[in-house]
């Protein structure tokens, strides 16, 4: 284990062969990396690319920048602000994904806040699973996926301010298990590819809770709040008996119930 005193930390650059771009601080294999005094006061920064001409779409991501962290197998990082993080390219094998963290399937990240995170798709993380995680603020370049995907579950976190320069299609796509999580209502819930099972637990969608989805999906909502029935066709998706139906329901900008 790593222990990481409070502070600011946007200086230095890595980078290997299998790190998909630049990022301030890769976490090798089976380490785990906490701060000491949590999110609030500790903080690790991407960078936009510069010059501005090496930006895409005026977006930040580019030649030269820098995504905030990327986790290899069995990495962990719990306690952190994470923010200002920029995927580098275009193309997925230099790293489009992840403006925040690019994981292995078998990192997670904990207690952690991603926030001002940009990408051409999967701005706040990809691959990584989330554990009472805040992803504020994340800004897709392109489409559909947005602030989560390619993840195997997502447990206790919240969603809120999430946006994509051509439409916003989903805070996650190809999530495969939600439990106890929220989602605003600045875009729709997910959007899922083809051949996905995903079981959603105990979770508040205040948008279109499923906005597309593919060929062999099946999605289980199980104790779910939700303020509409999801634009997807229903022989993709499932509500059991404790689910609840209310346009009324309402979260204040905190993400705390306004209503029962």
């Amino acid at each position: 284990t790593i222990h990481v005193a409070r502070g600011v930390y946007d200086e230095g650059c890595m980078s290997a062969s299998d790190t998909k771009g630049f990022n301030r601080i890769v976490v090798p294999a089976g380490v785990r990396v906490v701060a000491d005094e949590g999110r609030d006061v500790t903080v690790i920064e991407g960078a936009m690319a510069e010059p501005p001409d090496a930006r895409i779409q005026n977006a930040g991501s580019g030649t030269n920048s820098l995504r905030v962290a990327f986790l290899r197998d069995n990495a962990r990082m719990e306690g952190f602000t994470l923010r200002n993080g920029f995927a580098q390219a275009w193309e997925a094998e230099k790293g489009e994904y992840g403006g925040g963290v690019y994981a292995a399937k078998s990192s997670v990240v904990v207690d952690c806040t991603i926030t001002n995170c940009h990408a051409v798709g999967a701005a706040a993380a990809y691959r990584a699973k989330l554990v009472n995680c805040a992803v504020v603020g994340n800004r897709s370049v392109y489409g559909y996926r947005v602030a989560v995907t390619d993840s195997d579950g997502i447990y206790g976190c919240s969603f809120k301010d999430t946006a994509s320069d051509q439409g916003n299609q989903g805070h996650l796509t190809d999530v495969r298990e939600i439990v106890n999580c929220t989602f605003d209502d600045s875009c729709p819930g997910m959007r899922l590819t083809t051949d996905v099972a995903v079981d959603v637990y105990n979770s508040i969608f205040l948008s279109d809770p499923i906005y597309s989805a593919g060929t062999g999906v099946i999605c289980a909502f199980k104790n779910c709040i939700l303020s509409r029935t999801p634009s997807a066709s229903s022989e993709k998706y499932s509500l059991d008996g404790d689910c609840k139906v209310d346009a009324s329901f309402a979260l204040g900008r905190d993400l705390s119930p306004l209503s029962e």
